[in-house]
């Protein structure tokens, strides 16, 4: 992990727009949009369905293409950037979605070390053979490590992507809506886990969510409407 500072700025948006389709069947959900957002922070980004949240995460992540307005992350101009430049980006950023997008042929276990093979100088085998197994457990998922998608639950799937996600300790997660299929239990183990990985390892931790479990831990609170960001508390 890099030792930029805290209170460094990671995300800097600034005037946003984004249109899905062309000409008449032209839908845009993105107006305008500024955000600024550091590093060491657990940050809410909440609001009705089809406001444009997930729009504008998938955006940060690099995950489609700006059309107009800008966005740095980590002091990259993600504009005008090309396919291969948004793919080693995308490698620094630790992604959690609905669609868990697993393997149905490998394990849990094995989920894992193959995300840690995009970094193939970073760890010993040892690293490869224990680091899995102890962010599952973590995650309660020690009894399910050799289990396949098709043998697990929807909820057991889900951690099985946040540990996906966390496993190469990115600077930068992006999460969307990722307690909406646990129980309160198992959702709070998630939300610690995020938390801590902002405040001990100096990652922005930026979530799309309608949880209120989330709302009085989080740091921040952003609030989206029709496309545009409404209201941004500060930092408590």
């Amino acid at each position: 992990m890099s030792k930029t500072p805290s209170n460094s700025l990671w995300v800097k948006a600034f005037g946003v727009d984004y249109a899905y389709g062309a000409g008449r069947t032209e839908k845009q959900v993105l107006f305008h949009c500024h955000l600024s957002l550091i590093r060491g922070q657990f940050v809410i980004l909440t609001g009705p369905s089809g406001s444009g949240k997930t729009t504008l995460l998938t955006l940060i992540g690099a995950l489609r293409s700006l059309q107009s307005g800008s966005i740095e992350l980590g002091g990259r101009q993600l504009l005008g950037m090309q396919p291969r430049e948004m793919n080693f980006v995308r490698r620094d950023i630790g992604f959690i979605f609905q669609d868990h997008n697993l393997f149905r042929a490998l394990t849990a276990e094995q989920t894992l070390r193959l995300a840690m093979r995009l970094f193939p100088h970073r760890y010993s085998r040892q690293d490869l053979r224990e680091a899995p197994s102890r962010i599952l457990d973590a995650l309660g998922m020690a009894e399910h490590m050799k289990a396949r998608p098709d043998e697990i639950s929807t909820g057991q799937k889900q951690r099985v992507a946040i540990a996906r996600a966390l496993i190469n300790r990115p600077n930068t997660i992006l999460a969307d809506e990722p307690t909406a299929s646990l129980d309160r239990d198992t959702a709070q183990i998630v939300i610690d886990l995020l938390r801590e990985r902002a405040k001990k390892e100096n990652a922005l931790v930026l979530i799309v969510s309608h949880d209120q479990r989330l709302f009085t831990t989080a740091d921040r609170v952003i609030r989206m409407v029709d496309g545009s960001i409404l209201a941004q508390d500060s930092d408590t």
